[in-house]
């Protein structure tokens, strides 16, 4: 039997960084639970990074509304990366040394989500993020996944079709599903996965709670970007609420040690991890066959058979 090497772009809607704890700071009831964040809010990744903005702003006010997190407000320290590597680690070294921030959340896009990581492992502090990736092409790996969005799964596409890189699969979110998709990369389409994104018609009790204030809120319902800042923000004050604690120090250790023991339901559904923090869970799967998207998998919703190898791009 062949061993089958993986590349993953993505985790998943979420990813844990953990690193040695120091000391603790702690907080009163009546100080707000300061999260950090950067964000693209210009530049390259400024579209999608408004969107990442506007599904934390949601669920820090439905948060407050019911009274924050251990009777304290959530209050959002959000800095503007310019879509930035340099910029973005800056930030978040500002964030955590200088500002001393009591959590810290992830920005969005591969390029700014790998380095953030680093400096929050570096300083010991849980790392949720809702949207990142790794390097693949090199690996010449048999199995490519990419939690990408639009643009970024093009242009990583496009990238890979430049090396010559022919996974035997591959599968990215978000983009696959975009109408301009098959012309944005040469109609080459045929072969590619992509995993059911975020509906807003899906039944979780918080994800109709969420499409109801967040419409309210800004006006219009919440797309994917949206909702997995959101998710992210459930992951964290989920984790903050079971362990009774938010600060930097031997409190992140809590977190991360509760996440990796256990499920938090979301808008996306039911979330857990494994020792490493890496995801565990289950969606359906589409698949370009003959020009057009359908589903593959599981057997029971499938509309196509699976093709594989994926034919090349």
């Amino acid at each position: 039997m062949t061993r089958t090497r993986w590349a993953t772009a993505f985790g998943a809607a979420v990813a844990l960084a953990l690193a040695g704890c120091g000391g603790t700071n702690g907080g009163s009831g009546d100080d707000p639970i300061v999260v950090g964040i950067s964000l693209p809010l210009t530049g390259d990744f400024s579209e999608p990074g408004k969107g990442v903005q506007r599904g934390y702003e949601a669920w820090a006010k439905i948060t407050n509304d019911k009274g924050g997190l251990l009777g304290r407000r959530i209050e959002l320290k959000i800095l503007d990366d310019q879509s930035n590597a340099d910029r973005v680690v800056a930030d978040y070294e500002q964030l955590i040394g200088k500002d001393n921030v009591d959590i810290v959340v992830g920005p969005f896009s591969t390029r700014l989500v790998v380095p953030a990581a680093r400096v929050a492992e570096e300083y010991g502090m849980l790392f949720v993020e809702p949207a990142g990736a790794a390097k693949i092409a090199a690996s010449r790996a048999d199995i490519a996944v990419g939690g990408s969005q639009y643009q970024d799964g093009v242009n990583l596409i496009v990238a890979l079709q430049q090396l010559d890189y022919q996974p035997k699969l591959a599968a990215f979110s978000t983009a696959p599903t975009n109408p301009e998709f098959a012309a944005a990369i040469g109609n080459k389409t045929e072969g590619i996965l992509a995993p059911t994104g975020y509906t807003q018609k899906a039944p979780y009790p918080s994800n109709v709670e969420f499409v109801e204030k967040y419409t309210a809120q800004f006006g219009s319902p919440p797309e994917e970007d949206e909702a997995n800042a959101y998710t992210t923000g459930q992951v964290v004050a989920a984790a903050v609420t079971a362990v009774g604690c938010a600060e930097q120090g031997e409190c992140q250790k809590k977190l991360v040690d509760w996440l990796r023991n256990n499920t938090v339901d979301t808008v996306v559904g039911p979330l857990r991890w494994d020792a490493a923090g890496r995801p565990q869970g289950a969606h359906m799967i589409q698949q370009w066959v003959g020009g057009q998207i359908q589903i593959v998998l599981p057997a029971d919703a499938r509309e196509a058979d699976l093709i594989y190898p994926k034919p090349a791009w």
